[in-house]
């Protein structure tokens, strides 16, 4: 039997350079990480947007009355943070009718019985967050990694 040992000095060297930074570095780092990855999140769930609606979710549209155009659905897609929380959130709530065209409708009418159809899902949002989380997750370790090792040179 043969006895096998594992080095783990340099898993101690790294522990007691981690102990020694400050909390408001750790944040910073562990912040910015999560922001690129939010990043990924956003840029796939607008091309997934355009993917399922075609360029008439990047075209701004005309006001009903004329004076003015709304913003393009593309720009409700949005992410916020909170730095001292360490929180990212991206979501689609930024455009009221995003939240629509995710989840859909069922068929819609007026007080006065006008019938205005139903939406069918798109589920834009789903598909992007599914498709870029390994991404996501790479970006942000990569990163966490990147800023680590720039700190403990």
């Amino acid at each position: 039997m043969t006895n096998k040992t594992i080095d783990v000095s340099d898993l101690n060297k790294l522990e007691s350079k981690l102990d020694i930074l400050d909390r408001d570095v750790k944040d910073k780092i562990l912040y910015s990480s999560l922001v690129k990855g939010g990043k990924i999140l956003v840029d796939a769930t607008k091309q997934s947007l355009v993917a399922k609606m075609g360029v008439s979710a990047t075209r701004p549209v005309r006001k009903k009355n004329g004076i003015g155009f709304y913003k393009p659905l593309v720009e409700g897609v949005m992410m916020s943070g909170d730095k001292p929380y360490c929180e990212v959130k991206v979501h689609i709530l930024g455009q009221g009718y995003l939240r629509w065209f995710e989840t859909g409708t069922q068929i819609r009418q007026t007080s006065k019985g006008y019938n205005r159809g139903s939406i069918t899902a798109l589920n834009f949002f789903l598909n992007a967050k599914q498709s870029s989380f390994s991404q996501m997750q790479k970006t942000i370790n990569e990163n966490l990694d990147k800023q680590i090792n720039k700190i403990m040179r």
